[in-house]
């Protein structure tokens, strides 16, 4: 399944360069969802949603030449919705990832050593996703209260397999913040015609779980039964669809990261920021879409040393952590099903053809510079939708590594989607 660079990078390249692009739901459209109020006149105060993917994947890849082709049943979530009123509703996401359990770990304060205890074999993930309660006052302003998603980037609404082109989620996005990044807290939202805006007051990351290959994203707390929350942090989300077919955003996030770590090691904070730009064209046949993240840690090489003295049991990567990483898309796609030949042929179907070029480095400033963590991934593919919200996905991708020999991963990836 090799295939040449060169005719890859030309056949993506030209693929980009005449604007291939693809229609989907606006941004502001998936986050109206959320504040939409309840008429009393609707059949029904309960309502859910679901979705899951299964993928398969063979790598090709120079630097594990012994990796094993994977199945994997990604996950499969259910979302139910209750509204007490018109203006009072609960909204809630259950994710089983990887087909299996989870584990939780708790720290043994009364054992001499302070060890950490696993309650349970580590297998897959059930997770709460959300548990929140919306109190919706009018659409310029709302307020939630409880379990959600960080609005940071595009992966936190563009998250059920018929938002994104690619077989797994947003590759630069998951490298340096967290794949579903859920807090804690409350948060204000609301849109007029041509804003959405959100605003949150959340718990803070754990600078623990910072490594080099994903900078802060193993940060996010899940490890034990309870989330630390001695840090609070802020994180915010302003977006326009002011001009036709056009979406632009800004997202952004501030916080301590240091009190929030199992144990008080670390006498120095640990700040992370994280500024993310986005925009979004799209028509009935074109879509294009671009991201770009910058994120910095203060203090990084406290951390870095903190961390490489973690006990070993607490199965955190215990390696050094960059003060600044970046990440960046750009993706566009062609509706073929769209386009004369096929309109006719296959009716209420949809076909769309990708391409997209990832970058992200994070360990783009750090004291433990390492090379291999600054990447550039080519991929392009088709969905295929036989009827509405099921989805068959085929993908190939070329990532290089900054590393001066045997850099090259290649990876074909399978995929299948759905949503209720």
């Amino acid at each position: 399944m090799r295939l040449s660079i060169h005719i890859f990078s030309g056949l993506l390249c030209g693929f980009l360069a005449t604007s291939l692009w693809a229609e989907t739901p606006t941004v502001k459209d998936t986050a109206a969802i959320a504040t939409a109020p309840y008429k009393s006149g609707e059949p029904s105060a309960f309502s859910w949603h679901a979705y899951g993917t299964l993928n398969y994947q063979n790598f090709d890849w120079q630097t594990d030449p012994t990796k094993h082709a994977l199945l994997d049943l990604e996950r499969v979530a259910v979302e139910p919705s209750y509204r007490y009123s018109d203006h009072i509703r609960m909204d809630g996401e259950i994710e089983f990832e990887h087909g299996g359990t989870g584990a939780s770990m708790e720290l043994d304060k009364f054992d001499e050593s302070g060890d950490f205890e696993t309650e349970i074999e580590k297998g897959g993930d059930v997770d709460i996703e959300e548990l929140n309660i919306s109190f919706l006052i009018n659409p310029a302003f709302n307020i939630r209260v409880g379990h959600f998603f960080v609005p940071i980037g595009f992966a936190c609404v563009l998250d059920e397999p018929d938002d994104y082109y690619t077989v797994t989620r947003s590759e630069a996005e998951n490298a340096i913040i967290p794949v579903e990044w859920d807090e804690t807290g409350i948060e204000v939202n609301g849109e007029t015609s041509l804003l959405h805006y959100q605003l949150q007051l959340i718990n803070g990351l754990d600078a623990a779980g910072f490594s080099s290959q994903y900078w802060i994203a193993g940060g996010h707390q899940g490890s034990f039964e309870g989330v630390n929350a001695d840090d609070m942090a802020v994180a915010g989300r302003l977006e326009t669809s002011a001009l036709p077919h056009i979406l632009l955003g800004i997202s952004g996030y501030f916080g301590n990261s240091s009190d929030n770590r199992p144990k008080p090691d670390l006498r120095v904070p640990a700040y992370v920021g994280i500024l993310s730009a986005h925009a979004q064209f799209t028509t009935d046949v074109f879509t294009l879409r671009g991201l770009g993240i910058w994120g910095h840690l203060s203090h990084a090489n406290a951390v870095s040393l903190a961390n490489a003295s973690l006990p070993d049991n607490l199965n955190e990567p215990r390696t050094p952590v960059a003060s600044q990483a970046y990440a960046a898309f750009v993706e566009a796609g062609l509706n073929l099903s769209q386009l004369p030949p096929l309109r006719s042929l296959i009716p209420n179907q949809s076909m769309i053809l990708f391409g997209r070029v990832d970058s992200y480095n994070t360990m783009l400033r750090s004291n433990h510079t390492d090379p291999k963590e600054a990447r550039f991934t080519m991929s392009g593919g088709l969905n295929y939708s036989p009827v509405p919200l099921l989805i068959f996905k085929g993908e190939y991708s070329h990532r290089t590594l900054n590393i001066p020999a045997r850099d090259i991963e290649n990876t074909f990836s399978l995929g299948i989607g759905f949503v209720i």
